[in-house]
């Protein structure tokens, strides 16, 4: 039916489908006969000032409607986004939040260490404290050598 349209009138196809679109008024993908027919009268209408008003009038109901299902639309989809992720967002959050923490712990844990390496004793400490010792216990055993008691 189209390309006979198309063929019959030199209309392009998507002048067809506007011209279908402005007489289908309900959006309801028929034609009906009312709507037929006061598409046509507005074609066949003169124009006129009373005809701009009530084309002024269409618009603007159309247009209200327009916005009206754009709004829904954008409130319908923007509920599903904020539920698609929601639930992952809170995950974020918990995951960072024990990443600070984790990270406050292994600041001091660090700084543990640092004070641990810093205090620790040096080689030379270890080695005057072993012989400082080892004269110690020379010192004990030859006392009780002294005084008759064996290792």
């Amino acid at each position: 039916l189209v390309q006979k349209i198309t063929k019959n009138t030199h209309l392009k196809v998507q002048d067809l489908q506007d011209l279908f679109d402005w007489l289908d008024h309900d959006g309801g993908g028929t034609i009906t006969i009312d709507e037929f027919m006061t598409g046509f009268k507005w074609v066949n209408e003169p124009l006129r000032a009373k005809s701009l008003v009530k084309l002024q009038e269409r618009l603007a109901t159309d247009l209200k409607e327009l916005e009206d299902t754009l709004n829904g639309n954008v409130q319908l989809r923007t509920g599903e986004v904020q539920k698609l992720v929601t639930a992952p967002l809170r995950k974020v959050h918990a995951i960072a939040e024990q990443m600070q923490s984790l990270d406050v712990q292994f600041r001091d844990i660090r700084s543990s260490l640092r004070d641990l390496i810093d205090n620790a004793p040096t080689d030379d400490l270890v080695q005057d404290t072993e012989v400082r010792l080892d004269a110690k216990l020379d010192r004990v055993f030859k006392k009780l050598s002294d005084l008759g008691v064996q290792e």
